[in-house]
């Protein structure tokens, strides 16, 4: 189940041991999680697999909050979810903001990108801050 936990959500779930959080990748940026919805979803895929069994014993201990929170542990040190505290915000050149992350040394703005590993955005879009600059 770990494995199909990861496979579901390999690519907007992120863990980090030093921090003892997850991150969840919402678009725009990654954003600790705060009201365990990692394990709301790990207990998605307990559930559809207890549905699946036979067995009315096994599928309530597929169901359980110990399974569930057993596929949790495990998906936290799968390679693709672990990540180190240092690589979270690593580039000084990216600046993300809700409109898109704008390279620094180029001035250029690119769609937003979980790659990027960015935890920070500012309050306004790019072309907002552009214009306050002009109109100062």
């Amino acid at each position: 189940m770990a494995l199909a936990f990861t496979k579901r959500h390999g690519i907007e779930l992120r863990y980090c041991a030093q921090w003892s959080k997850w991150l969840i990748w919402d678009g725009t940026r990654w954003k600790i999680d705060e009201t365990k919805e990692v394990f709301d979803r790990a207990r998605k895929i307990c559930r559809e697999v207890a549905v699946e069994c036979n067995e009315q014993k096994a599928s309530k201990l597929l169901a359980s909050s110990k399974t569930v929170a057993a596929v949790k542990t495990l998906a936290e040190s799968d390679r693709q979810h672990a990540m180190t505290s240092d690589q979270w915000d690593a580039d000084p050149r990216l600046l993300n903001t809700p409109g898109g992350t704008i390279d620094l040394c180029t001035g250029e703005m690119r769609a937003h990108s979980p790659d990027d590993y960015v935890t920070l955005t500012t309050a306004c879009a790019w072309w907002r801050m552009s214009k306050l600059v002009r109109v100062s």
